[in-house]
């Protein structure tokens, strides 16, 4: 009941800043989760005093360090960290965030409770697994800037995907990035699965022109090579969903293609791969 915080839009991520009034010295969230994180159960205030945490306060602690990163800019969290931080805080009043935060705050608490059909548009007959996995998907897309589907080849990742595209025609156009090879998959996965969406080809002399009058239900399919090389042309747009599929493309963080991935501006994010880990934990 002695924290408060505040939450402050920063493009793509939230700042996050706060702590506990003890006697009228403020002990810093930053300072909160580095004890939670490892394990302590004091806290130094100053000079000779120490401030003791609640073992319910400590696991909440945990839990919201889990869910946000903290970097030089201070304490950054995406809506994942929605959960976390409400949890953190007993009442309102305590919280001062941004408007975007308590919007996605709302459609994380609509989402639990979402029940999503299947768009009457798919000409395909769903697996139970499957209509799980549309099911998922669109309940993230209520709220969540992005999912990972790793999932096995062979087991219909394309066409929950072509379901999830459907049921979200209406937020605006979709780009699809994918292997130059795999490409024309799509293209013909889609007149077969999903014949009302406008699906097109981004390639070739003239490919910017598609970009013109793109709209709902729209669908762009390219290469991450091409993606790389007209990040600016693309990064101007507003997609309503961005698909990348075989996501192990971009598992360098580093990398030139990665960085122009996360250029683009798209409402929702959906990585699909079947080796979402080959290494290490890093290109999750």
């Amino acid at each position: 009941g002695q924290l408060s915080l505040r939450i402050q839009r920063r493009r793509d991520w939230f700042g996050v800043e706060g702590g506990a009034d003890v006697d009228g010295t403020t002990v810093s969230l930053a300072a909160l989760l580095a004890a939670a994180r490892m394990g302590h159960r004091f806290v130094r205030v100053s000079g000779n005093q120490i401030v003791a945490l609640s073992k319910e306060l400590r696991e909440r602690l945990r839990a919201v360090d889990d869910a946000v990163h903290v970097g030089s800019a201070g304490i950054e969290a995406s809506t994942l960290a929605i959960g976390a931080l409400d949890d953190l805080v007993e009442a309102d009043a305590q919280l001062d965030a941004a408007q975007d935060w308590l919007d996605a705050r709302r459609r994380w608490a609509d989402a639990a409770t979402y029940e999503p059909t299947l768009p009457t548009e798919l000409e395909a007959t769903l697996r139970s697994y499957q209509l799980d996995g549309f099911r998922w998907l669109a309940r993230l897309a209520q709220w969540s800037p992005g999912a990972c589907l790793a999932d096995d080849m062979g087991l219909g990742k394309t066409v929950q995907t072509l379901a999830l595209l459907l049921h979200r025609a209406e937020e605006g156009p979709t780009l699809v990035l994918a292997p130059t090879t795999v490409g024309p998959n799509w293209l013909a996965e889609a007149a077969r699965f999903a014949p009302t969406l406008r699906f097109r080809a981004y390639r070739g002399v003239g490919r910017a022109q598609l970009l013109a009058n793109l709209g709902p239900g729209d669908v762009l399919v390219t290469s991450y090579d091409l993606a790389l090389r007209d990040r600016e042309l693309l990064r101007a747009v507003t997609f309503g969903t961005l698909v990348l599929d075989e996501a192990q493309a971009i598992k360098n963080a580093a990398s030139r293609r990665a960085h122009a991935v996360r250029d683009l501006d798209a409402r929702f994010r959906l990585a699909l791969t079947g080796t979402p880990i080959e290494n290490h934990l890093g290109e999750l």
